[in-house]
Protein backbone atom coordinates (compact mmCIF):
# COMPACT_ATOMS: atom_id res chain seq x y z
CA UNK A 1 0.00 0.00 0.00
CA UNK A 2 2.85 2.10 0.97
CA UNK A 3 4.46 1.63 -2.72
CA UNK A 4 1.16 2.62 -4.31
CA UNK A 5 1.09 5.86 -2.20
CA UNK A 6 4.44 7.06 -3.13
CA UNK A 7 4.21 5.76 -6.70
CA UNK A 8 0.68 7.88 -7.16
CA UNK A 9 2.35 10.66 -5.39
CA UNK A 10 5.36 10.72 -7.76
CA UNK A 11 3.03 10.40 -10.76
CA UNK A 12 1.20 13.61 -9.55
CA UNK A 13 4.44 15.37 -9.68
CA UNK A 14 5.05 14.47 -13.01
CA UNK A 15 2.07 14.56 -14.36
CA UNK A 16 -0.29 16.69 -11.89
CA UNK A 17 -2.72 17.98 -14.83
CA UNK A 18 -4.07 14.35 -15.94
CA UNK A 19 -4.54 13.71 -12.95
CA UNK A 20 -6.39 16.42 -11.63
CA UNK A 21 -8.35 17.00 -14.72
CA UNK A 22 -9.78 12.82 -14.97
CA UNK A 23 -9.80 11.25 -11.39
CA UNK A 24 -10.43 7.88 -12.65
CA UNK A 25 -6.67 8.11 -14.39
CA UNK A 26 -5.46 8.12 -11.00
CA UNK A 27 -6.65 4.51 -11.31
CA UNK A 28 -4.47 3.91 -14.45
CA UNK A 29 -1.39 6.15 -12.55
CA UNK A 30 -1.32 4.21 -10.33
CA UNK A 31 -1.34 1.13 -12.53
CA UNK A 32 1.60 2.15 -14.84
CA UNK A 33 3.47 3.50 -11.08
CA UNK A 34 3.23 0.03 -9.73
CA UNK A 35 4.53 -1.69 -13.31
CA UNK A 36 7.58 0.82 -12.88
CA UNK A 37 8.46 -0.58 -9.09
Amino acid sequence: MQTNILGSGLVTEQYPGPRTRVAPGSKITIKFSRRFY
